[in-house]
């Protein structure tokens, strides 16, 4: 299956995006965990190769009618490493997955992706745990909080995104009107502070390499 084409990105997630365009480098198969029904690479290149896998079936349902993914499977995140082969992605890519997990699964769903990634992992979460309960779905709720160290002592480099962690608040919705203000705001911290001192960003993104191929 082609991949899709790209589509004008939001401004809530021009940062995100720039970002991972930057974090996947050269990385063209990748696999999202945990990809929801309206995942952000839908704006990466389109020259990438992007599956997408996800345990909520009304969620993968709905992003496979969307057509904004190459493939998809319903699966669990923790399953990732019976389902593919070692290598089989230069990148997989969990974002606003792991705080979803309790902490020794965390831990657990990394060992897995890294087993599975050729080239890189790539998680996007919150900075510090962010309280966040859904009951029309408890696939959505929180439960564990990362920080800078628990990243960085795992061999993660790790960057700040969504701005200045004091701007956002519950589903990192910003807490100040008008919001197209307070939005140009907390994209401009992004840029000038919190890229470069993640420990004052509202999110981080994660990456590591896992280095079983050369690029």
């Amino acid at each position: 299956m082609s991949s899709p084409s790209k589509r004008n990105v939001p401004f809530s997630l021009r940062g995100l995006v720039r970002e991972l365009e930057t974090q996947l480098g050269p990385c063209r198969r990748i696999l999202e965990i945990g990809c929801g029904p309206d995942s952000a690479l839908q704006f990466l290149a389109s020259d990438r190769e992007i599956e997408g896998l996800d345990v909520h079936e009304p969620w993968l349902l709905k992003a496979k009618e969307r057509g904004i993914l190459t493939n998809y499977h319903l699966a669990n995140a923790l399953e990732i490493d019976t389902l593919f082969q070692s290598g089989q992605f230069d990148a997989i890519v969990a974002l606003d997955l792991i705080e979803h997990l309790e902490k020794p699964d965390g831990h657990e769903l990394i060992k897995k992706m890294s087993a599975v990634a050729s080239d890189r992992i790539i998680i996007f979460t919150p900075n510090g745990f962010l309280p966040q309960q859904d009951e029309s779905n408890l696939w959505n709720n929180h439960l564990s909080g990362w920080t800078v160290n628990d990243f960085v002592e795992q061999g993660f480099s790790v960057v700040g995104v969504n701005g200045w962690k004091q701007l956002r608040g519950s589903w990192a919705k910003l807490r100040f009107r008008p919001r197209l203000f307070w939005g140009a705001v907390s994209e401009l911290s992004q840029m000038l502070l919190t890229r470069n001192h993640p420990k004052l960003a509202f999110s981080l993104l994660c990456t590591k390499r896992i280095n079983k191929r050369s690029v």
